[in-house]
């Protein structure tokens, strides 16, 4: 039985830092379930007890006692029945590990509010982003509910220097005194004066690029002028519908920019810098600072990119192994036909090295990357 209140008990403490942001009743339920399992405990101990006391003073309570161990599988302490209350109770666990993804933080979970009116009043300053979800629409549609919900990460990572965009998430799983506006996990935006611009943003976002998707596409792609941009963004669209691509497709899309090359391990770094939600998909966003990396007519954003894919074990630093990956993954890309040399990677790298590592640790930071 101490097995089985470990268990409860982990349940509850791994609950615990994610209280205010649950249903009341969920936390009830669990607290209400270790209370009676401990008074069950005691009761069941002290009906064991008084038993072999009885056997041992020749009472004939064996039959009793047999009786009571035979059925402890369904008694509310054993561990099937432990296990059943556990799995019946497992959609708490799935809210706090999709809340943990929205906002591991917790910034952008909201306690209890009287309304969403009375709320973002006091914001009409602020651009605001709200992603309505609830567990119901989860069970119901869990494709769309992933989407909103890598949609809404990959908004607040893109305004994430921005003090006038606010992102929150209503969960009327916890709101359930609120009127469920939307049918359907979906992302509000709202402009500055407080009026609702967008009932759906990944459904627009599919529809045309917003002034802020071709402001921040520009700024990586000063090259492209915007309706570049309008037919690159038409024609992805037009293949990939649903506004993403998996690495297969990635390979596939740059194969087209470089039609001499093999895009293979280019992509292979690539992918794991841009894909900022770790999904294993990118959207059109993402596959333009792909193209950006090789394209970018600004010099210091290019290396700011570079750097990005060189740092692809994601330590904040790069060194001659890094540079030397690079440059054999572009040699690669620009021609597939040619052999890599790798002696005059090297030395290129080192090269670079020389040049940037002014403090001669070995390693350079992205700062001296881009100022060399």
């Amino acid at each position: 039985m101490n097995d089985q209140k470990k268990k409860l008990n982990d349940f509850l403490h791994d609950i615990k830092p994610w209280k205010k942001y649950l249903p009341h009743q969920w936390i009830v339920l669990i607290e209400t379930k270790i209370s009676n399992f401990n008074d069950e405990e005691l009761e069941l101990k002290s009906e064991i007890s008084k038993l072999l006391f009885a056997i041992r003073s020749n009472e004939p309570k064996e039959t009793e006692l047999i009786k009571l161990i035979q059925g402890f599988s369904e008694h509310p302490c054993s561990s099937i029945e432990t296990e059943k209350f556990l799995k019946k109770n497992k959609n708490i666990k799935t809210k706090i590990n999709n809340l943990q993804t929205i906002s591991s933080n917790k910034n952008e979970l909201l306690e209890e509010i009287d309304s969403i009116e009375d709320y973002i009043q006091d914001f009409d300053d602020n651009e605001i982003y709200l992603l309505h979800i609830c567990e119901e629409w989860l069970n119901q549609n869990k494709k769309n509910s992933i989407k909103q919900i890598k949609y809404f990460n990959n908004l607040k990572n893109n305004e994430k220097d921005n003090e006038n965009v606010k992102f929150w998430v209503i969960d009327y799983d916890l709101q359930s005194h609120l009127v469920k506006e939307p049918a359907k996990s979906v992302i509000y935006y709202y402009l500055r004066n407080g009026s609702i611009d967008s009932c759906d943003v990944l459904k627009d976002s599919l529809s045309e690029l917003s002034r802020k998707q071709i402001s921040s596409i520009s700024k990586e792609n000063p090259n492209l002028t915007e309706r570049d941009l309008k037919n690159k963004f038409q024609e992805f669209i037009n293949i990939y519908p649903d506004g993403e691509l998996a690495k297969e497709g990635f390979i596939r899309e740059m194969k087209k920019n470089f039609p001499e090359g093999d895009p293979t391990e280019f992509c292979k770094l690539a992918f794991e810098t841009i894909y900022k939600d770790k999904s294993g998909k990118i959207n059109f966003s993402e596959f333009m600072t792909a193209v950006a990396i090789t394209n970018s007519s600004d010099p210091e954003i290019r290396l700011h990119l570079i750097f990005s894919v060189c740092d692809y074990d994601h330590i904040k630093t790069i060194g001659v192994r890094h540079i030397v990956k690079y440059i054999e993954t572009i040699q690669e890309l620009n021609n597939a036909s040619l052999s890599i040399n790798t002696p005059e990677a090297k030395s290129i790298a080192e090269q670079i090295m020389k040049i940037c590592n002014k403090n001669r640790d070995g390693v350079v930071v992205e700062n001296e990357f881009i100022e060399w």
